[in-house]
């Protein structure tokens, strides 16, 4: 399993628009744990105004159910990583509520590159949401930190 996950890390980053291993300019994210060929899309995605996150949320969900109903006919959706980047996209759009502008604007890109489906990766095949899911983990983890420097500033 895990050679063919390497495997499919390595076709994504040869994909166009992805790095590249041709000389072209790698973008690389701004925010720690973007995967390097998720990079360029993200931080295109974080440049957009956050929007409505009711709006998001309700497309997280119809999303979901893509995978839902493609899972009947094919065996490579796995489903508790489709669960498991819905949960995380609610989860930041949750915390992005009460957050500043560039918070909010990182959130609905993480949300936003889950909804992509071809943001790297094919999101309908075997591993196609490992990168989502590295996108979604770093903005939380970015998200959860600046809350706690917040709250420090607050207390302190």
């Amino acid at each position: 399993m895990a050679s063919r996950r390497a495997a499919r890390v390595r076709q994504k980053a040869r994909r166009p628009g992805c790095a590249s291993s041709d000389g072209a300019p790698r973008v690389v994210a701004t925010l720690p744990g973007i995967p390097p060929q998720a990079a360029g899309l993200f931080e295109s995605l974080r440049t957009e105004d956050a929007g409505d996150l009711d709006a998001l949320s309700r497309a997280v969900d119809a999303h979901a159910r893509r995978f839902f109903h493609e899972a009947v006919t094919s065996e490579a959706i796995d489903l508790t990583s489709v669960l498991a980047a819905q949960r995380a996209s609610h989860t930041l759009l949750a915390l992005a509520r009460d957050a500043g502008p560039e918070a909010r604007q990182t959130a609905a890109a993480a949300v936003r590159y889950f909804l992509h489906e071809d943001d790297g990766a094919w999101d309908f095949t075997v591993d196609g949401l490992v990168d989502d899911l590295a996108v979604l983990d770093a903005a939380l983890t970015s998200l959860r930190a600046a809350g706690r420097e917040e709250a420090a500033a607050i207390e302190g």
